[in-house]
């Protein structure tokens, strides 16, 4: 009985199968979505702790100056070279601190690298100035859709009051970069340490807003996964392909009863 009634309605029964496959993924994503994107986004003000106290994140060295910005999940510093000599930053051998805790680092020249072992180094002439930035190596990742990169601390309360009051209470955290800088033939290794010393309210999130992430560099072409809504469509798909296969298979056969 279970086959004649398939058999009978098996256009419809596709049909629905499709509709209700996509519906789930939509609703899914769309519930995912909301819950992210709502709230309060908050913003971190750092002052420098080491190896000077400063609210200008700058620090003046004989032979440079660099300066330092730190947003939600990188620090980015620019340094000139006012020495004689060609300056050469290591990036790929600095460290980033968070609480005391160090992690290996990507910089601009391994941001999408698959290779843990990637080193880049910046070379400063004389006189000359470079930018760069510098995040903990783990920070990025493709989570099958586009690139993710993850922030220092959190941004977003969701309208949750307990987490707004665990954002507080990162007030006096402290972010630390290990970066070793060679002047001619001279290396040293320097630490510089920063600590948040307000929070700001950066702007009120509503549940329906998109907001996108800024994009250091454009991303490069992975190969693609499907999405949630993909997914559930090649299976609605699939699904009525092998009901209709089923339906050409069977329906010039005579079943009981005279079906």
């Amino acid at each position: 009985m279970i086959i004649v009634f398939i058999s009978r309605h098996l256009r419809f029964i596709s049909l629905l199968l499709i509709i209700s496959f996509i519906d789930f993924g939509c609703a899914s994503t769309s519930k995912l979505e909301n819950l992210y994107y709502s709230g309060t986004v908050y913003k971190y003000i750092y002052e420098m702790t080491e190896p000077s106290i400063s609210k200008d994140m700058m620090y003046k060295d004989p032979k440079f100056n660099i300066w330092f910005n730190i947003d939600q999940g990188a620090i980015t510093y620019t340094i000139r070279n006012t020495s004689t000599s060609k300056i050469s930053v290591l990036n790929g051998n600095a460290l980033f601190g968070i609480n005391g805790e160090f992690f290996p680092v990507r910089t601009s020249a391994s941001y999408y690298t698959d290779s843990v072992s990637y080193l880049s180094t910046n070379i400063v002439p004389s006189t000359g100035l470079v930018q760069d930035f510098i995040i903990p190596r783990n920070s990025i990742f493709y989570d099958g859709n586009k690139w993710v990169e993850k922030v220092l601390f959190a941004t977003r309360d969701c309208g949750d009051p307990v987490i707004k009051q665990s954002i507080g209470k990162n007030i006096g955290s402290e972010v630390a970069l290990v970066l070793p800088i060679k002047v001619g033939t001279e290396e040293n290794e320097y630490t510089f340490k920063f600590k948040i010393t307000r929070i700001t309210s950066a702007r009120v999130v509503k549940s329906d807003s998109v907001l996108l992430a800024g994009i250091r560099l454009p991303p490069p072409m992975p190969k693609r996964s499907l999405t949630k809504t993909e997914m559930w469509t090649s299976i609605g798909i699939v699904s009525s392909v092998i009901l209709f296969s089923i339906f050409l298979v069977t329906r010039d056969k005579t079943f009981p009863g005279g079906l």
